[in-house]
């Protein structure tokens, strides 16, 4: 039988004069297509997403004489830089934008970013967006802006370290800030970065530095503690790290919005915190954390005693509005930085995370399930298991040992 889709001998003869043509501009991915019966022009480089454009041309052999006149056109605006959608609109005589008001870009997408959907706190539209932003918009005023996103994007992170925490910061920040650009503010197409993520965020070096926290013992939280004068200032910064031990806090954004609440139904006082953290995931909800005490060498938690004195309003706290606050004083400290080189020499890497990251360790070491420390700690049982210990050596070793059933010896 026939094929019911093969091709007419005009269709193979266009296909290979736009690919020839792609290949004389340097244009490697180029190619054409029957889109619901009009000409569609395809542009797909080595390792990028594709980008069309469909032509007011019929897919016919009569007219392909007429869109291939088209295309030669278009594929000369691309080797100018323009995108492939946006020379499209050239050639055919609807040009695009004229001006771009990057500043006004900006603006427009911070109240995207701070009032719809899942909307980010102030905070965090000052940490995460506006230094890349601004910088930006400096980038595009400069003498030799880049001209399209690609560059653009690489030039805001190349330096930084590659696969670093700040440049997939960046990376996000920028690619999501191009796309709103064109989707939303009508800018060319050449602005949306056509790279995948990791191109731009790139892999780290070997034996590169790690800057993921690390679960300690408790034995090292306490000696934290106690290597902390009790000064006035101090007293108050060991307050914070009790609650984030204690409670497994995400940091001094959690312990800022704790408060305590009075259970009705088990008639006592229970911490609650506020805190929602916003993600792709979405927004986690407020909720009970529940305490896990680390503990002391006779094998018994310490009792400090955290709600009480809440209740009272004898828990005294610094001022927690700056999130760089808690990393400011603990760099200050002697036995904070002493311990941190200590435990980097075994690729133990110390933060302010690391003390959430022994509450869960320290909740699965002595039973508690996943889905219970995941409930307290106020995220998803696969946020849980992808992103916090469940155990370590020594954890291993005993759930092991413990449940065995090795047969006696004959007396």
């Amino acid at each position: 039988m026939p094929r019911l889709n093969a091709k007419q001998p005009w269709e193979i003869v266009a296909a290979n004069q736009v690919k020839a043509l792609g290949k004389n501009q340097c244009l490697q991915g180029l190619s054409v297509k029957n889109h619901q019966g009009k000409v569609r022009l395809r542009y797909r480089p080595p390792e990028e997403k594709e980008q069309g454009a469909t032509l007011p041309f019929k897919w016919s052999e009569d007219a392909w004489g007429d869109a291939y006149t088209r295309i030669r056109n278009i594929v000369d605006l691309m080797t100018k830089g323009h995108g492939i959608s946006a020379a499209a609109d050239i050639a055919e005589g609807r040009s695009p934008r004229k001006k771009l008001s990057w500043e006004d870009a900006v603006l427009a997408y911070e109240q995207q970013k701070t009032l719809f959907d899942n909307a980010i706190k102030p905070v965090t539209w000052n940490s995460d967006y506006r230094p890349v932003l601004s910088e930006l918009v400096d980038l595009m005023a400069g003498p030799e802006p880049p001209t399209n996103g690609n560059d653009l994007v690489e030039a805001l992170v190349v330096r930084y370290e590659a696969g670093s925490r700040t440049r997939n910061i960046r990376t996000d920040a920028a690619t999501s800030f191009l796309k709103f650009c064109v989707e939303r503010e009508h800018f060319p197409e050449m602005w949306v970065p056509t790279k995948r993520r990791g191109h731009f965020v790139a892999r780290k070096p070997a034996h590169a530095k790690s800057y993921k926290a690390d679960p300690i013992t408790d034995d090292q939280i306490l000696a934290i503690l106690a290597g902390i004068k009790d000064t006035e200032r101090g007293i108050r910064w060991k307050n914070v790290i009790k609650l984030m031990a204690v409670y497994g806090l995400r940091g001094i954004a959690e312990v800022a919005e704790l408060e305590v609440k009075y259970d009705n139904k088990e008639k006592e006082y229970v911490m609650w915190c506020n805190y929602q953290k916003r993600s792709g995931r979405g927004v986690t909800s407020p909720g009970r954390v529940e305490p896990f005490p680390p503990l002391e060498p006779d094998g018994y938690e310490v009792e400090w005693n955290l709600v009480d004195l809440m209740v009272t309003g004898k828990l005294k706290l610094p001022d927690l509005s700056n999130k760089w606050s808690f990393q400011t004083f603990m760099q200050r400290q002697k036995v904070w930085v002493d311990l941190k080189e200590e435990l980097l020499k075994d690729n133990i890497n110390l933060t302010g995370k690391s003390f959430r990251d022994s509450y869960s360790l320290r909740g699965h070491n002595l039973g508690v399930s996943a889905e219970s420390v995941a409930r307290s700690m106020r995220h998803s049982l696969k946020t849980h298991v992808e992103h916090y210990p469940l155990s370590d050596d020594a954890g291993t070793r005993e759930q092991f040992k413990s449940r065995r059933r090795i047969r006696p010896a004959n007396p």
